[in-house]
């Protein structure tokens, strides 16, 4: 097996494979409902990172603890836990180390709660810094590359009611966003070109929420998620032919100036349907919860783009993802702790349909819409949260660290040239997180921050690009060659820092 200790080096070539990198998508509020796949170490900022938390510095611990200005945001049926309605606005920004992008976002959210009903809402601005520019990038107009940032939207609401008498609730809940980038989307392909993103994402979620008298509690969430994003992709390597030799020789006229090839158009399309159950209740002696969740995620890939730093082509295909935690907290007291852990079992199966007739070494002749590539993922992933805190009736503190690993096998078969290839790759990503809060008569202000490791952002080398990157790439190729020179994952820091102020009111 591959261990990767630091994420750099050709194991990272062979490790790209046939899947949507999973955590440039999927929101981080949501992880336990929305499974991320990742399969290649890269470094991504909280970019879904747009709702208020109680808990920002317990390592994510959330399984037997709960999250009264968040819970609503991510199974809106558990809105009715909120004991005052509240406004708040939470600035933030993250940045990854070597001037690889970052972003900033201004998030606002408010809820709301009556004697039978209850909501919310949230909506944010996002400036999204895609990093450093190529020394040889031009936009789609042929110009230098003067657009570094993106410009996205989201907005969320939730709302339900509750039955007072039986401490049963109901909510529905919706999460849209209009995106002109996502981070790192850039860095998979090849280095120079323009990358134009446009698309969104649409998140619908209804649940149900219950509280015994005995303090325990059950939930159950339905979630379908529809992710569609067009990236517009200018490969332009080519240089300005220098004036003719002898100008006043009217039989030699002037060089034609070089054309840029054609753009081509990716797709990335992700359809997600998933069911949450989550169960939490009093065990042993006063303020101590234990807790379970089961998850499950059908995803569909309709389209799957070619990135050109893979060296596996691939179409459409399915993932089936799973996972079972336990969690185990104290919150008697002003200590809170918790801990959590998560087994992520996931089956992904990609493919590549032949556009055109395709002969095999064998001789034989696929057809149309037959398959010339088949890959196979199995994935066990694991999670490990822990976090404490401590709130007195002015100020706060909480400190908390997240492990996550990663571990997948991957078998490609090639129907065409009748060769069978076997992978294994893993790694850890670690993150710290902090929190301090105060608080006021009439306000409450709270500062929460977090250091991600063990991840990089890759690159490839100018010196030998491939033919077809320089000559321009046909738009319906199905098989696009890696980059010839060397790939490296560099490694890279992701340090996030947010600032929330809420008024509560009453």
């Amino acid at each position: 097996m591959s261990r990767l200790p630091s994420p750099s080096g050709r194991p990272f070539l062979i490790a790209a494979t046939a899947l949507v990198v999973g955590l440039l998508t999927a929101p981080r509020t949501g992880a336990a409902q929305l499974i991320p796949i990742k399969t290649v170490p890269v470094a991504a900022g909280n970019q879904f990172m747009i709702f208020p938390s109680d808990n920002p510095g317990l390592g994510g611990v959330s399984i037997a603890i709960h999250d009264r200005s968040l819970d609503g945001f991510v199974n809106p049926a558990k809105g009715g836990r909120i004991t005052e309605g509240f406004v708040s606005g939470s600035p933030g920004f993250y940045d990854i180390s070597g001037d690889n992008g970052g972003a900033r976002t201004l998030p606002v959210s408010a809820a709301a709660r009556g004697k039978v009903w209850f909501g919310g809402g949230a909506a944010a601005f996002q400036e999204l810094d895609v990093g450093r520019p190529d020394d040889f990038g031009f936009d789609l107009d042929g110009s230098p590359l003067s657009r570094s940032s993106a410009t996205n939207l989201y907005l969320s609401g939730y709302g339900g009611l509750r039955a007072t008498d039986s401490g049963l609730s109901l909510g529905v809940g919706a999460h849209w966003a209009d995106l002109d980038g996502l981070d790192g989307v850039k860095l998979l392909y090849t280095p120079g070109a323009a990358i134009d993103q446009t698309g969104h994402m649409l998140d619908v979620r209804v649940g149900l929420f219950q509280a015994w008298q005995d303090g325990g509690t059950g939930e159950v969430l339905l979630v379908h998620n529809r992710f569609e994003m067009t990236h517009r992709i200018a490969q332009q390597f080519w240089w300005a032919v220098p004036e003719p030799v002898d100008p006043v020789d009217p039989r030699i006229g002037p060089f034609p100036r070089p054309r840029p090839p054609p753009p081509r158009v990716e797709r990335d399309e992700t359809n997600t349907w998933g069911v949450h159950l989550g169960y939490e209740r009093p065990v042993g002696a006063a303020g101590w919860h234990l807790g379970g969740i089961l998850t499950g995620n059908w995803k569909s890939h309709p389209k799957i783009p070619n990135y050109d730093i893979m060296n596996i082509p691939r179409d459409p295909g399915n993932s089936w993802a799973y996972n079972l935690g336990l969690g185990l907290a104290h919150t008697g007291g002003p200590t809170t702790f918790g801990v959590d852990i998560v087994y992520e079992p996931i089956w992904s199966d990609t493919w590549v349909e032949a556009e055109a007739p395709v002969t095999t070494a064998r001789g034989r002749t696929i057809p149309v819409g037959d398959r010339t590539v088949e890959n196979d993922f199995r994935f066990h992933n694991w999670v490990l949260r822990t976090g404490v805190g401590r709130q007195e009736d002015r100020w706060g503190a909480q400190l908390g660290l997240q492990v996550r690993s990663y571990d997948y096998e991957l078998e490609q078969m090639d129907l065409v040239a009748l060769t069978f290839r076997q992978q294994d790759e893993s790694w850890l990503e670690w993150t710290p997180t902090w929190a301090l809060m105060a608080r006021f008569d009439d306000l409450r202000v709270q500062y929460a921050g977090s250091l991600n490791s063990g991840a990089g952002r890759p690159g490839a080398g100018f010196a030998d690009v491939p033919r077809a990157a320089a000559e321009g790439f046909d738009s319906g190729t199905t098989f696009l060659a890696a980059p010839r020179g060397p790939l490296s994952l560099q490694e890279a820091k992701v340090v996030t820092h947010r600032l929330t102020v809420t008024i509560p009111l009453g």
